[in-house]
């Protein structure tokens, strides 16, 4: 007997997702955080698996490499805890310097404060990129973001979003800012520029 399968994708927490399993006619819910089990119970839901995992990356707009593509901009993962964190406010900051040596950052003013762009919403795109700056082991001291779907950020420069095109599109429109975003979102505006 072969009968349809019905999605409900959800936009965000693992709620909905468990929402939509109750839905009549839905075979399956998705969500981009795994439900926790006493949640799984109480939705009476017999199954969960892993479909995918998605790539989140940072997404900085530093106008002294813009238009080129033969120089590269690092940012290593302590450097993005602390910028997260508000530890590090500008982007002449050493550390920024010294793993961008190739840079032109004499003609660049002193005290450039860094903008962060960051989702407002539920997100699991937040969820993700929190959870690898939290877990941060190379880092000198511990992290101060707790990951979450929402996220306390420390930075004291903040623009909010509410999707992974408005943190791109923001970053993209702001010079000198930073988010964070999935990666297919980053290289669909890459491609579109």
């Amino acid at each position: 007997d072969h009968r349809d399968l019905h999605s409900f994708p959800t936009r965000r927490s693992s709620d909905l997702a468990l929402d939509t399993e109750k839905k009549p006619g839905a075979d399956f819910g998705s969500s981009d955080v795994q439900p926790s089990a006493a949640e799984l119970k109480a939705a009476n839901v017999s199954a969960v698996f892993s479909l995918s995992s998605g790539f989140v990356c940072p997404v900085a707009n530093v106008p002294i490499i813009v238009d080129s593509h033969q120089i590269r901009f690092v940012l290593d993962l302590p450097l993005l805890v602390d910028i997260f964190n508000g530890n590090i406010k500008l982007w002449t900051d050493p550390r920024i310097i010294a793993l961008n040596p190739n840079l032109p950052w004499s003609s660049v003013e002193q005290d450039i404060p860094i903008q962060t762009v960051v989702r407002e919403d539920e997100s699991g795109t937040t969820m993700t990129f929190s959870e690898a700056l939290s877990g941060c082991v190379e880092c000198n001291r511990p992290s101060a973001i707790s990951p979450g779907l929402q996220v306390a950020w420390g930075a004291p420069r903040q623009l909010s979003a509410r999707s992974n095109k408005q943190v791109v599109d923001i970053v993209s429109n702001t010079p000198w800012s930073i988010g964070y975003a999935t990666v297919p979102e980053v290289e669909a505006k890459q491609a579109s520029a």
